[in-house]
């Protein structure tokens, strides 16, 4: 961690890190809820998220077989982009708290190490396809496409602007 803050300035203390397959990008998740990634190349981040729990960063990894970023920390797993990770691309937030994560190599499996009686599993169709031991799901997930229904999170919303609200 010395050597780290000298070479990269960084508060508190590291908690996971991540070097991508192409060894010159490395990530790293600090005990204050804060993820950074660099071009080793380069002292200045390409990449800096405040988690907004400010917990302890759990786990980081890039996802090399769909070129994504995934962190999470204690309550939040967040799925960014691995190549421009400005925004979260998707972001799961179980009901108990996080242990660890193992996003499963070239498929869009995720499980879950929490503090909950069961293993929770979840599938993310953008990082891979389902694993062959997984065939139900496929099933599963071609029975609600054909359904043709897309529900939205927002669909009994009706969204207003600042000087409606006045």
């Amino acid at each position: 961690s010395t050597l780290m803050s000298k070479t990269f300035p960084i508060q508190g203390g590291i908690m996971a890190s991540s070097f991508k397959q192409d060894g010159i990008h490395f990530a790293f998740g600090t005990d204050q809820g804060k993820v950074l990634m660099y071009d080793i190349r380069y002292p200045v981040p390409l990449f800096e998220n405040q988690f907004q729990y400010r917990k302890p960063i759990k786990h980081i990894s890039f996802h090399q077989s769909s070129n994504k970023l995934v962190i999470c920390d204690t309550k939040i797993i967040k799925i960014f982009d691995g190549q421009t990770p400005r925004t979260p691309l998707s972001f799961i937030e179980p009901s108990a708290e996080i242990n660890d994560i193992w996003p499963l190599e070239n498929s869009g499996m995720i499980f879950g190490a929490l503090d909950s009686a069961r293993i929770p599993t979840w599938y993310l169709p953008d990082m891979g396809p389902v694993p062959r031991w997984c065939s139900f799901l496929e099933n599963i997930i071609e029975e609600e496409e054909t359904k043709g229904e897309v529900k939205t999170v927002y669909e009994n919303y009706k969204f207003v602007t600042k000087i409606e609200l006045e």
